[in-house]
Parts: C-alpha cells; sequence; structure tokens
C-alpha cells in the first residue's frame, strides 16, 4: 500500500524492503515473521486461503534512525502495509481450497458465504417495500473499509483491512496532522502520537481509539523479539499482546466521519471517502453508548447513577 507521505496516492513501484539498509531491512523482516508466526495470524490467512511494501513508506523508514520514535512508528506501520499486502495477494490467488473438497454443491464458498436480508419488495397500502441492503461482495469486509472501487487492489484492498483488524486488533491509523518524520519537523516540541486502531468487532467501539504508551512498548517489544525458533520468552504460535482491544480506560477516541477530515488520522488518502452530510447528520445525533463513548458512564456516576 502506499504511503501519503509519496507524490502520489496510488502506488508507483513494487520495490520497498529491498532500499532498506541491512539494520531497517533485518527489524522489518523479523517484525514480519513474529507476526505471520502467531496463531491469530495463521487463522486470519488460513481463513483467506480456505474460501511487499512499497516506497513510500520504506523511505520514510529508511530516513529514520533506529530506536527513535519515528523509527517504531514507521516500523509498525511498515509491518502493518505488509500483513495487509499478503492478504491482497492471497485473496487474489483465489485458491479456495474449501471446494476442491466438498460433493455437495450446495457447501461450495459462494453458496455458504451469500447472503441477502429476507424483506417485502412490493409493500402494501399502509408499508413502503422494506430496503434490502445488497450482501458485500466478500464477507473479509470491514464495513467502514468497503470502497473498493476507490482501491488500487480493489476488492483485494477490503481483505486486506479485514485482515489488519483481526491480526492487530482495527486498521493501523497514525496521525498525519503534521510532518512528523521530515527535518522542519526538528522544530516540533511534541513527539508523533501513538498509533490509532480502528476496529469492527462485536462488543466494541466503531470509533477510533488510540493505543496508550505501554501497549505501543510491548507492540514493539513483541515485533522485535527474536523468532520463535530462537525465542525464550513466546511459545510457538504465541500472540503476544495481539489482538489489541479498547476498554473504558481509552479516552482519546474520534469519530470515523471525522477522523481524516478534520482530525488528519489516517493511513492512506484513498481509505475512506469524504463523509456526506447525512452521515455527519446520522453520527452527530445518534444515542451515545458507554461502549463508544466512556464519558457516558461518567456522567452516570456524577448523577449519582450506576449502570
Amino acid at each position: 500500500m502506499a504511503s501519503t507521505s509519496g507524490t502520489s496516492p496510488f502506488p508507483t513501484s513494487l520495490s520497498g524492503v529491498e532500499m532498506l539498509d541491512v539494520q531497517h531491512r533485518d527489524a522489518v523482516t523479523r517484525a514480519v515473521l513474529r507476526l505471520l508466526d502467531t496463531e491469530i495470524a495463521r487463522q486470519t490467512y488460513g481463513q483467506i486461503i480456505d474460501g511487499v511494501p512499497l516506497c513510500g513508506v520504506a523511505r520514510a523508514f529508511q530516513e529514520a534512525t533506529p530506536d527513535s520514535r519515528p523509527f517504531q512508528l514507521r516500523l509498525i506501520e511498515l509491518t502493518a502495509v505488509t500483513l495487509h499486502q499478503i492478504a491482497v495477494v492471497l485473496y487474489k490467488r483465489n485458491l479456495r481450497l474449501h471446494d476442491r473438497h466438498i460433493t455437495n454443491p450446495r457447501n461450495s464458498v459462494d453458496q455458504l458465504t451469500w447472503w441477502r436480508q429476507v424483506g417485502d419488495d412490493e409493500g402494501d397500502d399502509k408499508f413502503p417495500p422494506v430496503y434490502r441492503p445488497e450482501p458485500w461482495p466478500t464477507l473479509f469486509t470491514h464495513p467502514q473499509y468497503c470502497d473498493y472501487p476507490q482501491y488500487p487492489d480493489g476488492l483485494a484492498d477490503n481483505v486486506g483491512y479485514w485482515a489488519e483488524d483481526q491480526i492487530f486488533g482495527g486498521v493501523v491509523l497514525f496521525d498525519r496532522s503534521q510532518p512528523w518524520n521530515t527535518p522542519a519537523a526538528d522544530a516540533l516540541t511534541s513527539p508523533e502520537p501513538n498509533l490509532y486502531l480502528h476496529p469492527a468487532r462485536y462488543g466494541f467501539t466503531r470509533r477510533l481509539w488510540q493505543v496508550k504508551d505501554e501497549e505501543q512498548r510491548a507492540l514493539l517489544e513483541f515485533l522485535l523479539s527474536p523468532t520463535p525458533a530462537a525465542a525464550s520468552s513466546y511459545q510457538p504460535g504465541a500472540n503476544g499482546p495481539l489482538p489489541l482491544l479498547p476498554t473504558s480506560d481509552h479516552r482519546v477516541r474520534i469519530d470515523p466521519h471525522y477522523a481524516m477530515f478534520r482530525h488528519r488520522v489516517y493511513r492512506d488518502i484513498w481509505e475512506r471517502p469524504e463523509p456526506t452530510d447525512e452521515d455527519c447528520y446520522f453520527w452527530d445525533r445518534r444515542p451515545r453508548n458507554s461502549t463508544d463513548y466512556p464519558e457516558v458512564e461518567d456522567e452516570f456516576r456524577s448523577w449519582g447513577l450506576e449502570k
């Protein structure tokens, strides 16, 4: 996936890791291999099978001093981009191993995963026809990242975002409000903020949430830890701190429709379209619950009420 640091929003070259020096290349290679060995990665990619990062990100990573904050955040970004692209490649191969072991066509991937909401197409004098949304083109879909006509890899990028959510706990996003990794950033008094995750998991928030310092450190330690063959602190297949999941203690959150165009939190400029007035109207007026807005619980307590 292309980074927003380039002049074009779309990929122009497939070379990436090759441009890194040995120290930087070893770091990203170790991080990717560490994640690929986890049980959660095996399950995620196994589902895709059953039914090379690009220059922009790599260049920013290469320019970062090892062990610096830019190095750490670009390592996470490069790792997320790589795992996204692995999912893209697997989906494009259309292996469908499941279909090779069935005898009844009704048990094929297409038949088992196709859905359509039941409704009344005709209606009557009292009630209008019931709207029936069309099924997603693939069940490997993050509902907030399904604008595949504008994605460089089309529908396969839907699968990439879904894989990120399964492995990391959400689509991996960054604060792009300032040029953190340029010489001009030397004058900044504050470092680049921690990464954000945008989950799509039942029972968890639909808003973007920012990971805490200790969580980001734990993720980096896991990514840079030895591979399982030489590791002593991790068992093969262990997921380490992943997936990262939000709790009521995570108070730095952003509404999805304002993330990119107001707060400048995203990874690629084409990942989500600009929200319409109707989108903003819906989000701003929908009831607030403690899952999305944990401060609601504080308000209840201040009123002497408990959930």
